[in-house]
């Protein structure tokens, strides 16, 4: 399971290859860091020491840039291990330790895993930190870090191999071997001095990491040049791929890019077989993604901007304005695989068509969960204007920046900004249009959360009487509709209705859309709500534990909707007494709040004093006081000092406290 093929070039370095088999030998558990700056070659050296194992021992590839990738890599493993169930129920974390725990099994064999580009320090600060933890120990196993950071390979334990640059004699017989059959190039070569003059300076910002020579980093100038002479879709290809991410680039990407030639499927193969030959692109093993090295990506931009840049952005822009959809539960795979690469070509890009694809970044980032990032891709579409547009189509990312406001808890924005959408389709596409009706539904949500009830349900069930008529009464948008109906019901204390509702709601969105989609598992997460208002304590647990495996699996661990199930259920134990497991889903519920949506949003402050709740009942109130203060002080700085959440928590601090004789205390609380 080896990410890369083997590179054909490969040249020297026999001593680090003996250097890690010295260390890797026997039956012990070894930790090598192939340390060295970026673009020495430290993932070559691991590619060419595992090929070399192959068939010896079973080989593991895993990206350790960030904990997204790391997860996707070692969650794979589990695959090819029969023994694992890695069913669709299966959280993230729980995948991630099984196969670290299989890894650490005698059963699992003589193995060597690879961590490729470990630069991330925090990932790695701790035994308990975001991929460190799920590092595989014991005694057996090879592992061979490739890192930036002695400080990595320093807090996992690694013996370190420095990779340096080549010696001189390497050097020379490794540019030869690449520059192959085209020739030298000569150091008077004009093209040579006017590629030289470009790329330098733009390299300076990356402060050179790699030690290389001016005249080395210009010879890529030259191959490009020579590549679009004798095959200009190879050419057109790489100056392409040069505006998306340079990782994990589909191969459908570049199959629908339109370009002249790129359906006759010999020339293409042709094409990319020439780039995969000079080593600018690489291929991941047995499956259809492209890769180029950062700074071949880098030299080829700078390439581009000799011929003009625009006319390539564009191109690019094009393309994944055709590929890269609007987000729904049923393209979530599509948008994953084109997301990074959306996210590069809008960097920097302007103009109607960078705004579109702007919005569909902006839209699949807060579908997973990214608010922070969700909300700089609305901003930004905010900001261009195009006088050719209509009023209706530039409203799709005010609408995006309203919804996100809301989940970020910043509503008195977030209502002006829904009210300023619903004016405007109103006025121009008429009061019973769908999208009118989608923006009067998001402005009902906005009354709903700032606790306008009455308002809210008069508004709500206007849009559900249209949809109904438009849609019909089974469609996901009404059911929708009626599910927010249902919310409102139940924060109105009208608990059987809501219920009723619920269960009507969650049984026809699992036909209509099926048991595992998230508006389904929503409609079973607000029915466990209503089930608890009802005291139905037992019921309301299982329909909780039920969306929260079913949203870790559809969702991520991480994402808010999950993180409200895992709320809910920590309530659900509390109905009934459990107060130790309590305590521990709001310790974990807690954790993942504070990582993905900061120390201060409401729904942490909300999540914390769930736990300030749970440490008293166990009669632990030292330990709830400090919880609480911090609840106090975070909604009065959030909410106000007057807004009725900060009251009940200064309330129950002042509850606290007497319970433990702080008179004084109390007395000072209510005095400030």
């Amino acid at each position: 399971m080896v990410a890369y093929s083997r590179n054909k070039y490969f040249t020297g370095r026999e001593e680090s290859i003996e250097r890690i088999q010295e260390l890797s030998e026997g039956n012990a558990h070894n930790r090598i860091s192939l340390y060295g700056l970026g673009g020495a070659g430290k993932s070559q050296l691991a590619i060419e020491y595992v090929y070399r194992n192959e068939g010896l021992r079973n080989i593991f590839w895993v990206h350790g840039s960030s904990f997204l990738n790391f997860s996707q890599g070692f969650g794979s493993i589990s695959q090819y291990i029969d023994t694992l169930d890695n069913g669709a129920g299966a959280s993230e974390h729980g995948l991630l330790s099984n196969v670290k725990r299989w890894l650490e099994n005698p059963a699992s064999g003589h193995w060597i895993l690879v961590i490729d580009n470990v630069d991330n320090e925090n990932d790695f600060a701790g035994s308990d930190s975001a991929i460190a933890k799920f590092v595989p120990q014991g005694s057996k196993g090879t592992i061979i870090i490739t890192t930036r950071s002695r400080l990595i390979a320093s807090h996992q334990g690694c013996r370190v191999i420095e990779v340096g640059k080549m010696a001189d004699p390497e050097a020379r017989m490794l540019f030869f071997t690449r520059l192959g059959s085209w020739g030298a190039i000569g150091h008077d070569d004009d093209q040579a001095d006017k590629a030289r003059q470009l790329l330098v300076p733009q390299f300076r910002d990356i402060h050179r990491e790699v030690d290389m020579t001016d005249g080395i980093l210009s010879t890529y100038f030259i191959t490009f040049d020579k590549i679009k002479e004798r095959m200009p879709l190879a050419g057109n290809l790489l100056r392409l791929i040069a505006f998306f991410g340079r990782q994990k680039i589909p191969e459908e990407l570049l199959l629908q890019c339109g370009l002249e030639g790129v359906e006759d499927g010999d020339l293409f193969r042709e094409a990319t077989g020439a780039l995969l030959g000079f080593s600018l692109v690489a291929q991941a093993k047995d499956q259809p993604l492209y890769e180029l090295h950062r700074l071949v990506h880098r030299s080829v931009q700078v390439y581009v901007s000799m011929e003009g840049m625009s006319e390539w952005r564009d191109k690019a822009l094009e393309v994944i304005s055709r590929l890269f959809p609007e987000y729904t539960h049923e393209q979530r795979n599509s948008c994953a695989a084109y997301f990074p690469h959306a996210l590069a070509v809008v960097e920097g890009a302007a103009g109607p068509v960078a705004r579109q694809v702007g919005y569909r970044v902006g839209l699949y980032l807060r579908e997973t969960g990214h608010y922070d990032d969700a909300l700089a891709q609305a901003q930004k579409c905010l900001t261009q204007h195009f006088p050719d547009e209509s009023i209706p189509n530039a409203q799709p990312p005010k609408s995006l920046l309203a919804s996100i406001l809301r989940r970020l808890g910043r509503y008195d924005e977030a209502e002006g900004a829904f009210r300023d959408v619903q004016e405007a389709r109103n006025r121009i596409l008429g009061a019973n249009h769908l999208l009118t009706l989608t923006s009067l539904g998001d402005l009902a949500l906005m009354l709903h959360d700032l606790g306008r009830y009455d308002e809210a349900e008069v508004t709500f069930r206007r849009v559900l009487e249209c949809r109904e008529e438009v849609l019909g009464r089974a469609h996901p948008e009404t059911l929708k509709i009626a599910n927010n109906i249902a919310l409102v019901l139940h924060d109105q204390g009208r608990y059987a209705d809501a219920r009723s509702m619920f269960e009507r709601t969650m049984e026809d969105t699992g036909e209509a859309l099926g048991p595992a989609h998230p508006q389904t598992l929503t409609a079973i997460h607000n029915l466990a709500f209503a089930l608890r208002a009802e005291s139905n304590h037992a019921e309301a647990e299982t329909m909780f534990r039920r969306a929260l495996v079913g949203r870790e699996g559809a969702l991520g661990v991480n994402h808010p909707h999950t993180l409200a199930s895992m709320v809910g259920l920590g309530l659900s134990l509390r109905d009934q007494g459990k107060h130790s497991e309590e305590e521990e889903v709001f310790l974990r519920a807690l954790g993942i709040q504070e990582k993905t949506q900061g120390l201060e949003h409401v729904n942490t402050l909300e999540c914390a004093n769930s736990l300030a709740l749970a440490l008293e009942s166990q009669g632990r109130l030292e330990e709830a006081e400090r919880v609480l203060r911090r609840v106090a002080d975070g909604r009065e700085r959030v909410l106000g000092w007057g807004h009725p959440a900060t009251v009940r928590s200064v309330n129950h601090l002042a509850s606290i406290l007497q319970d433990q004789g702080k008179f004084d205390e109390v007395q000072e609380l209510f005095l400030r």
